[in-house]
């Protein structure tokens, strides 16, 4: 396989690159092709891609640019990636045909976007981790970030009600859920093996399980039964605008503070992460800056670097 450095070419057309970041906001922020955005989504789409692109021209241009390379094997899976939104592979020809590219074309386009990628990539690697020391001093200072709620780990069994059928009106549903009740009220640890049977729930498949739950998660009436249970407890039939429930307590893990232990190494990911995305907004806007400076855009062409970012 042929190893070259993907460069943008000059002699695209500014409109094609345009209508490539278009297709990219389409696919990220809205999850549709292009040609299927309406009238106000595609001006979005438009302003946004506008403006991407007056940064992505300075990114590209920059002394950075000059010491990232682009293999062919990692456009090929980029491209890979892109045709797998779509239905099949003629329908995704058709819709970079619509936008004046042919595969070609978008391979060089896809370049050019990892180009940008790498750089900003490159710039955030002058960042050094951040110390042990730093993130157990962030810890205590804002140790209220670490609080966490009371958590229940739950199980949840629904026979719904629906009268087009006559085995969930809700005088049927409510004798079918009542049975199962008093079942699980002399064998609680069926619960698992009844959800799976009975519940109407998409957790029927895992046994009815929730997994950890807390405040705000469930139906109030659902919540306040939950949170009114011992471990090992079974509630009585509670009634929602769903149907008909029963909730099943396996653990309680009570409010506190997370450890520290537990939480250092995603911590220090966590800050080293944004003391890079700081560092990368101050060179964009450094990059701005001079090439207003230079005249080499207007003033009114300078995009919002943290929506561009």
């Amino acid at each position: 396989m042929e190893e070259r450095d993907y460069q943008f070419s000059e002699q695209n057309p500014e409109r094609r690159m345009r209508r490539f970041a278009m297709m990219q906001v389409a696919a990220d922020r809205f999850g549709k092709p292009l040609s299927q955005l309406d009238q106000r989504h595609r001006a979005e789409a438009e302003r946004i891609a506008r403006r991407k692109l007056a940064l992505e021209k300075q990114i590209v241009a920059s002394e950075e640019a000059r010491h990232v390379v682009i293999t062919s094997q990692r456009v090929e899976e980029t491209l890979r990636e892109a045709i797998a939104r779509y239905p099949d592979r003629d329908a995704f020809e058709a819709e970079l045909e619509a936008i004046g590219f042919n595969v070609s074309s978008f391979s060089e386009a896809i370049g050019r976007e990892l180009r940008v990628e790498a750089v900003m990539d490159l710039v955030a690697s002058r960042v050094p981790a951040i110390s042990e020391t730093d993130a157990r001093l962030f810890y205590y200072f804002n140790r209220e970030r670490f609080h966490r709620p009371e958590t229940r780990l739950a199980r949840h069994l629904l026979v719904t009600v629906n009268p087009e059928f006559p085995e969930n009106t809700e005088e049927q549903a409510l004798q079918r859920i009542s049975m199962i009740a008093k079942r699980l009220q002399k064998k609680p640890g069926r619960f698992a093996e009844q959800a799976q049977k009975h519940s109407e729930c998409p957790t029927a498949m895992d046994g009815g399980f929730l997994g950890r739950i807390k405040r705000d998660m469930l139906f109030p009436e659902v919540e306040k039964a939950l949170f009114a249970l011992p471990v090992g407890g079974v509630s009585k039939v509670v009634t929602s605008p769903l149907g008909f429930h029963l909730v099943m307590c396996e653990e309680v893990v009570s409010a506190g503070y997370a450890p520290i232990e537990e939480v250092l190494p995603t911590l220090i990911e966590k800050l080293t992460a944004r003391k890079q995305k700081s560092l990368q907004q101050e060179w964009l806007r450094g990059l701005m800056r001079s090439s207003l400076d230079q005249g080499q855009i207007e003033e009114d062409g300078v995009p919002n670097i943290k929506e561009a970012d």
